[in-house]
C-alpha cells in the first residue's frame, strides 16, 4: 500500500475520519446528512476494501433506504436516536434480517437472516446505519487458517497479523471504513485485533450485552465486543447494547483509579519484547503522572489461566459443533476440524481439570483487585507478528494477557499506547472487576485524554482505477 494522507473536506477533516460520536452530534444538529455519511463511507470501502478485505458483504440498497429515511427524519424534527445516521459495521457471527450470515465458512451458503439479533436490532433502534458483514476466522476461532486468505489485512502494513477472529472489524475501523463496529471475544478476539491495529477494543463483563443471534463458539467465554477510534465511542456503543443494572459501577476514588500490576504476567512467558515493555512502562508512568496510586499485586501465572481458557473454550466448541461437524464434515473446514481435534493436546490440563482451575483462577483474580480498580497490562507481548511468523496452532503455546478476563467473565479494554519504530500500534489492555464497566471506561478515557495515540492513522491510498 502507498501511503498518502486522509482528504479533508472543505469544512474540515473527511467525513470518514469522524468519530461515531461526533458524526451522530453533528447529524442530529442537522450540519451533516446521512445519505453524504453513507455515500462517503461508501466511496472509502470501495477505494480500499478491495486490498484491505475486511467486508465480506455489503449492504449498499439497504443502508441507503436507510439514510434517506435517516435524512427525512432528522428533516421533520422528530425525536433522533443516539446513532441516527452513523454506519456501523458487524462481524459475520452476528445475524442482520436479510444480511447472509456466514460464520467465516467458505462452505456456508450464507442464507439471507430471518431477523436481527439483539444487538443489531438495538442498533436500529438506536438510528445506526448497519452497512454490511465483517471479515472473521471461521466460526470465530481466531487463528490462521493456512489453506484460506486472511480476513482483513492489517492497514498499518498488510505484512503484519490483525490478530484473531474480529481482524475484519478492528480492520474496518483503523481504516476509517466506519466509525464503529461489532466484533466478538471468547479469548481475546476483540482486544488483540484491536491493539495491532491501533484502535480501541471493549469487551464487557460477560452478560451485560445479550448473545441472541450471534453463533456461539464457547458459551460460558464467549462475549460481544465493541470497536471504534476512542474511548467515547465505544462508551457510546454500550450504552446503546448494554441490559441496564440496578446499581452503577462506584467511581474511582477522587475520580483518580487504584492500578495494579500483575508482576507475574509481565515477567513471565511470553516475555515482553523491548518496546512493548517502554511503551507500557511509559502508560504506567502517565498514570502516576495524572495521580493514580500504582502497586504490584500477585496474581497465579498467566500461563494458567491461558491454558484453562482454551481448553474450555475448545471444549465448549466442540460441544456447539461436533455433531454437526461428524454428520457434515464438508460444511467445516481443515483448519477448524484440525483445531478442534489437535488443539486440546497442545495445553498442559484437561478441559475437566480446567473447570475446577477456573474456580480458583477467578478467585485468585476477585483477590487481586482488593483495594484496586483497574489491573493494567500490555495487550498483546509484542506488536503485529509478520503473517510469515504464524502458525495454525502456535498460539496455544504463548499465554496470552487477553485470556483472565474471558475466564472470569471481567470487562477488559485495549487502547493504543504506543508505536513500535516501525510504525506499529501497541495496546495497552485494563480490567476491572466484573460489573465495572462504567469505572473501566471512564479510567480509559482518563488515560486516553492526556495522550496522542489513539489520533494516530494509517495513511492509505486508493487503488489505481
Amino acid at each position: 500500500m502507498t501511503s498518502m494522507p486522509v482528504p479533508a473536506g472543505p469544512a474540515g477533516p473527511a467525513l470518514t475520519d469522524l468519530g461515531l460520536v461526533e458524526t451522530a452530534r453533528l447529524i442530529a444538529a442537522g450540519v451533516l446528512d446521512p445519505v453524504a455519511v453513507l455515500d462517503a463511507h461508501l466511496a472509502r470501502i470501495h477505494a480500499l476494501d478491495g486490498e484491505l478485505g475486511a467486508f465480506v458483504h455489503l449492504a449498499e440498497t439497504e443502508a441507503g433506504q436507510a439514510a434517506i429515511t435517516a435524512r427525512l427524519a432528522v428533516q421533520g424534527g422528530g425525536p433522533l436516536g443516539p446513532l441516527h445516521g452513523v454506519p456501523i459495521g458487524i462481524k459475520d457471527i452476528i445475524d442482520v434480517f436479510g444480511q447472509p450470515t456466514r460464520y467465516g465458512a467458505p462452505a456456508r451458503s450464507g442464507e439471507p437472516a430471518a431477523a436481527d439479533a439483539t444487538v443489531a436490532a438495538r442498533l436500529r433502534a438506536a438510528g445506526a446505519l448497519l452497512i454490511g458483514k465483517l471479515a472473521t476466522y471461521e466460526l470465530a476461532f481466531g487463528t490462521v487458517e493456512p489453506d484460506r486468505p486472511i480476513p482483513g489485512l492489517n492497514p498499518w502494513n498488510p505484512a503484519r497479523w490483525t490478530g484473531a477472529s474480529s481482524s475484519g472489524s478492528a480492520v474496518a475501523v483503523a481504516a476509517g471504513l466506519v466509525p464503529a463496529a461489532l466484533g466478538t471475544d471468547s479469548g481475546g478476539s476483540v482486544r488483540a485485533p484491536a491493539g495491532f491495529c491501533g484502535v480501541v477494543g471493549f469487551k464487557p463483563s460477560q452478560g451485560r450485552i445479550p448473545l441472541d443471534g450471534i453463533t456461539p463458539l464457547a458459551p460460558s467465554l464467549d462475549h460481544c465486543g465493541l470497536f471504534a477510534r476512542s474511548v467515547e465511542d465505544v462508551a457510546a456503543l454500550f450504552a446503546v447494547l448494554a441490559d441496564p443494572v440496578d446499581e452503577p459501577a462506584p467511581p474511582p476514588r477522587d475520580g483518580v483509579p487504584r492500578i495494579g500490576l500483575p508482576m507475574s504476567w509481565l515477567a513471565g512467558a511470553p516475555p515482553v519484547d523491548r518496546e512493548t515493555d517502554l511503551a507500557f512502562s511509559r502508560a504506567v508512568d502517565r498514570l502516576r503522572d495524572l495521580g493514580a496510586v500504582v502497586r504490584e499485586v500477585a496474581l497465579p501465572p498467566l500461563g494458567d489461566y491461558h491454558a484453562a481458557c482454551f481448553a474450555i473454550l475448545m471444549d465448549e466448541a466442540m460441544a456447539v459443533h461436533g455433531e454437526a461437524l461428524a454428520a457434515r464434515p464438508d460444511l467445516f473446514g481443515a483448519t477448524f476440524r484440525s483445531r478442534l481435534r489437535d488443539g486440546p493436546a497442545r495445553l498442559p490440563i484437561s478441559a475437566a481439570q480446567a473447570r475446577g482451575l477456573r474456580v480458583e483462577l477467578t478467585a485468585a483474580l476477585d483477590r487481586g483487585f482488593e483495594g484496586l480498580d483497574i489491573l493494567v497490562t500490555p495487550t498483546s507481548a509484542r506488536p503485529a507478528p509478520h503473517l510469515s511468523s504464524l502458525s495454525t496452532l502456535g498460539f496455544l503455546d504463548h499465554p496470552q494477557f487477553t485470556a483472565p478476563a474471558n475466564l472470569a467473565g471481567l470487562p477488559a479494554l485495549s487502547l493504543p499506547c504506543g508505536l513500535s519504530r516501525d510504525g506499529m500500534p501497541i495496546g495497552l489492555q485494563m480490567m476491572a472487576r466484573h460489573g465495572g464497566d462504567a469505572l473501566l471506561l471512564r479510567a480509559a478515557g482518563l488515560f486516553q485524554d492526556a495522550t496522542p495515540w489513539h489520533r494516530a492513522r494509517p495513511v492509505l491510498a486508493p487503488r489505481p482505477g
